[in-house]
């Protein structure tokens, strides 16, 4: 009966949409040949889209 409720318990840890993020940028993406202006706008998008945390507090 525990191992019922323990493997429930872990069940509902887990999400349904955990693999969205995996090709959002496609930066590391090593099998396609980028010339450095097209990985020049992938690392800008980057830059623009993911902030960073703020170290100031």
């Amino acid at each position: 009966m525990k191992y019922l409720i323990l493997f429930i318990f872990l069940i509902s840890c887990t999400s349904l949409n955990s693999n969205n993020d995996v090709k959002k940028n496609n930066i590391l993406d090593f099998s396609e040949d980028k010339t450095f202006e097209e990985f020049n706008v992938l690392i800008l998008n980057y830059a623009e889209t993911n902030p960073y945390p703020s170290i100031d507090n």
